[in-house]
């Protein structure tokens, strides 16, 4: 199968385990002034600190492993809600063009109030 043809969305995949389904913030591509940024400053910008929408959670993402509740709420944010975290702890979902990334429950940072 050739990854650049495969575009996965949201609709079809199922976090496991402690991953979480994030939808990453598009960042601006043109500045106030009208100037077209370069790709690789966009790129860069963009992984300086993610922000993205919490599409789904995984069924073992913030468990209670005594209750055995899924208790993100707990957590201060729940589906539908913005959260940061680290450039370095996400994994992309498979296609070029999707904006869509895994990331472990314990690497959430903040939610963010947009």
């Amino acid at each position: 199968m050739n990854l650049e043809k495969l575009e996965l969305t949201a609709d079809k995949i199922e976090p496991n385990g402690y991953h979480i389904l994030i939808e990453l913030l598009e960042v601006k591509k043109e500045s106030d002034g009208g100037i077209i940024m370069q790709s690789s400053d966009v790129n860069r910008e963009q992984a300086a600190m993610p922000v993205g929408k919490v599409l789904k959670i995984g069924p073992q993402a913030y468990k209670n492993h005594e209750s055995g509740i899924n208790s993100s709420a707990e957590w201060g944010f729940v589906e539908g809600d913005y959260v940061q975290f680290a450039s370095h702890v996400y994994m992309k979902v498979a296609g070029a063009k999707s904006n869509l990334v895994y990331v472990l429950d314990y690497d959430i940072k903040a939610k963010v109030n947009l």
